[in-house]
């Protein structure tokens, strides 16, 4: 049945070379009637074994070279066995819109009569949804359907089955709401987008908000660079700290090996002199450490750029040491 078609369909187009009122390509080249010939045949072969792609191809080839309704009625089908049946639904009704001219074969009759047939079969597949968008003017909504515009006030949307993606947006609104959707054969859906109204001093939506953010910008939390700087700062004074300390110790413990009592060698001066001075120093390093990490931690809770109530409270506090003759001195204030 289907071969006899398919044969029926091929005849038809070599009879269109007979036929030039019917072609587009008035008194064209024999080469050109040639290769859609060819097309046509290559085509014709690929839908028998299925291919529908590689098929539909063919056959838009060969009618853009030399147009014929049998080709018409073959993409149709290509693209409803696809499952682009919108797409199935134009072919078919431009199909049944073309006159056919007195003389033309019989494929082209019957063409038409097999258009309109599986036109009214395939019209009960196509799903449709009714998109309907609240919370704002009407008039200001948009609307998007896998990407491309769709108008909102359209009754009813007729889409091929399988998933799509449908986003509204107003400039009204605060941001982007997006629906996904999975059509089956026939479904008739109502799909209801309410987008959530801006204030008159917020930002309008944009299309790259589809997605709305799941955590406030970096901003509103404030830096933890600077809490950073005062740790490495604090513990990098730590560890000085108690390299100076241990070399401190080990000149005052060298020195007092050699005391008689409180009376120490006039040679070992100079030492307990360095000795004091690196004394002195792991002194104020401990203090400068312990004053940055003490720094490190106020500046993690409040977080410069952060405005809470622990900053508003916390934000003027500040730690410093100070170093002067014979003492060192940690002073804080607000």
């Amino acid at each position: 049945m289907l071969a006899a078609r398919i044969a029926r369909c091929a005849m038809a187009l070599v009879l269109l070379t007979s036929a030039p009122a019917l072609a587009q390509d008035r008194g064209g080249p024999a080469s050109r009637q040639d290769e859609a010939r060819t097309l046509a045949e290559e085509g014709f072969k690929l839908f028998g074994r299925d291919q529908w792609k590689d098929a539909n191809e063919r056959f838009r080839q060969a009618d853009a070279l030399f147009h014929a309704p049998t080709l018409v009625v073959y993409m149709a089908r290509c693209q409803r066995k696809l499952g682009k049946l919108v797409a199935a639904r134009d072919l078919y009704e431009k199909a049944l819109a073309e006159p056919i001219a007195p003389g033309a074969p019989p494929a082209y009759e019957e063409a038409k009569r097999d258009a309109k047939r599986e036109l009214d079969e395939l019209r009960g597949r196509i799903p449709s949804i009714q998109l309907v968008v609240t919370g704002v003017p009407p008039e200001t909504a948009r609307a998007t359907i896998d990407g491309l515009p769709m108008p909102v006030k359209r009754e009813r949307i007729e889409l091929d089955p399988g998933p799509h993606v449908v986003e509204a947006i107003s400039e009204r609104a605060k941001r982007v709401e997006r629906r996904e959707l999975n059509l089956a054969e026939g479904a008739a859906e109502r799909v209801e987008i309410a987008l959530q109204p801006r204030l008159v001093d917020e930002p309008s939506a944009t299309p790259s908000e589809a997605t709305p953010p799941t955590a406030p910008p970096p901003s509103s939390k404030g830096s933890l660079v600077p809490a950073g700087v005062a740790f490495g700062l604090g513990g990098a004074s730590l560890v000085v700290f108690g390299v100076t300390g241990g070399l401190a110790l080990g000149k005052f413990s060298d020195v007092k090996s050699r005391c008689h009592g409180t009376v120490c060698l006039t040679s070992d001066a100079a030492e307990a002199s360095a000795g004091t001075t690196l004394g002195n120093v792991s002194t104020a390093l401990l203090v400068i450490g312990s004053a940055a990490v003490v720094t490190g931690v106020v500046l993690a809770v409040v977080r410069p750029g952060k405005r809470s109530a622990p900053a508003a409270a916390l934000g003027s506090f500040h730690l410093e040491p100070a170093v002067g003759a014979g003492s060192v001195s940690l002073r804080g204030g607000f």
